[in-house]
């Protein structure tokens, strides 16, 4: 069946979450070294391997580390309170929606939790190309979970093979849409690409296969 419907994950496929990350890492993990920070942020970013390690887990990684006076659950509240405030936008991504909008319908599903996810999406200079827009934490369901595709595609009043996906995680958005019966589009590393995928680098890249 024919692809009618095209649906998107949020951080670091439309918006840069890794970029916004490290500047919240930077100031405050700041607040606890006086040298070496820049060192420490990135080998909190390597624990947080793209946001695929719990953040609970990461921030309590580096608090058993090096032995700061500081919590995880701090940390953690300190991005719920904060992520979101500022995003970056790729630069492909509003004129690659614009021209794909006029082809198909558009969706966004989004794990995380609804305040911070929900003040990402208000900032989207282009929410108004969406038909849907899903916050995993809203429904207690978290992809890869299939019901949460089943879900976007029901409310899209499509059936889950009309509906791509396209997102950069692999547990969560490629084997997710793939088990739910959904074209995987993996935006990825040129380093991850896989044949058995089809992957980009890039958003506008899928103007080749959509």
């Amino acid at each position: 069946m024919a692809i009618t419907t095209i649906l998107f994950d949020l951080d670091n496929t439309l918006i840069d979450r890794k970029r916004v990350f490290e500047e919240m890492l930077m100031q405050k993990i700041g607040e606890y070294h006086n040298e070496n920070v820049a060192d420490i942020v990135q080998e909190i970013i390597k624990w947080d391997n793209n946001g695929n390690q719990h953040r609970l887990v990461t921030f309590q990684q580096y608090v058993d580390t090096y032995n700061v006076n500081v919590t995880a659950k701090e940390l953690n509240d300190y991005w719920n309170e904060n992520s979101g405030k500022i995003i970056y936008v790729y630069d492909d991504v509003y004129e690659t929606l614009r021209y794909l909008k006029s082809k198909y319908r558009l969706g966004i599903v989004s794990n995380g939790n609804p305040e911070s996810q929900r003040r990402k999406i208000n900032q989207l200079p282009f929410i108004d190309l969406f038909d849907l827009v899903i916050v995993s934490g809203e429904l207690g369901i978290d992809k890869p979970d299939i019901r949460i595709f089943d879900y976007a595609a029901k409310s899209m009043n499509v059936t889950n093979n009309e509906c791509a996906f396209v997102g950069d995680n692999f547990r969560c958005d490629i084997l997710g849409a793939t088990n739910a019966g959904m074209l995987a589009i993996w935006k990825c590393t040129k380093e991850q690409f896989d044949e058995k995928y089809i992957c980009i680098e890039h958003i506008n890249e899928l103007k080749k296969y959509l």
